[in-house]
Formats: structure tokens, sequence, C-alpha cells
């Protein structure tokens, strides 16, 4: 039976098909050896050439900042603008936030309707409190009730 798998002309055994005399080793077994010599045969003008090493490049470096708004209280603060960098005294403004809504939605279910659901919205100290740049309007904070 092994006659037989012999003569279908299975290949060798990858081992047996190293190094054997008379066949050149393969380039990727050294990668620090030199290419084989060229051999030229009579009448033949043989030109090697040889690129030269490639030049590295600079690397640039692209820095970014980014600049999250301050957590601020309700009332005007002095800080540092990061956008027009001055130090000025933010101007506030009051908006409607989540703690106005969330309120006149308890007050609505618990049957308030007629209006009465609607006393938050004229309630400062529920409101967000919004800081910004006096020179540039920038939006430096926000100070939020929940």
């Amino acid at each position: 039976m092994e006659e037989k798998a012999g003569a279908l002309g299975a290949p060798p055994p990858y081992a047996a098909s190293l190094g054997q005399p008379g066949q050149p080793e393969p380039a990727w077994q050294d990668p620090a050896a030199p290419p084989p010599p060229v051999i030229a045969q009579p009448g033949q003008t043989t030109v090697m050439v040889q690129q030269p090493p490639p030049v590295p490049q600079p690397q640039s470096v692209v820095v970014t900042t980014a600049t999250m708004p301050m957590r601020m209280s309700q009332f005007p603060a002095n800080v540092q603008c990061p956008n027009c960098r001055n130090t000025v005294t933010t101007n506030t403004h009051q908006e409607n936030g989540t703690l106005v809504w969330l309120t006149a939605l308890i007050l609505l279910l618990i049957g308030l309707w007629l209006g009465c659901c609607l006393i938050p919205f004229c309630i400062p100290a529920l409101k967000d409190t919004i800081h910004t740049c006096p020179i540039c309007q920038f939006t430096i904070g926000k100070h939020t009730q929940i």
C-alpha cells in the first residue's frame, strides 16, 4: 500500500526538500543575506541599479484642545474666558431646565391642571443658569438644578 502512495507522485516531506545539494537557499530563510550573485554570459553587459535609502520624513504633531464648559453656581463668577482669554465676571441668564418641567409634570399629575401646574415656570430657583462671557458672548458654563 505504501509503494502505491509513493508512486502516485506525492511530494517529498517538507524537511527533506530543504538543504538539498545543488539548490540555493530560499531567500526567506535569511533576510540579511546579500542578493545572489549575477553571472554574466560572454558578450552581455550587466547593469546593477541600487536605489538610495528612503529619506525619513519629519513627523508632524497636531495638538487639538477641547474646552469643556465649566460647572458653575447660580451666581456670576470671576473666570478666565476659554475663548478670548480675558478675565471677566460672567453674565448670567436663566432657562427652563429639567427641574422646571419635572415639577410641572408632577403638579399636573396630582390634579393641578387648571394653570397651577405652570407655577414652576415662574420660580427662578428651579431654572438652570447659563454663564456667558460679556466680551465675546461665549458660553462658559451652566448650572443645572438636577
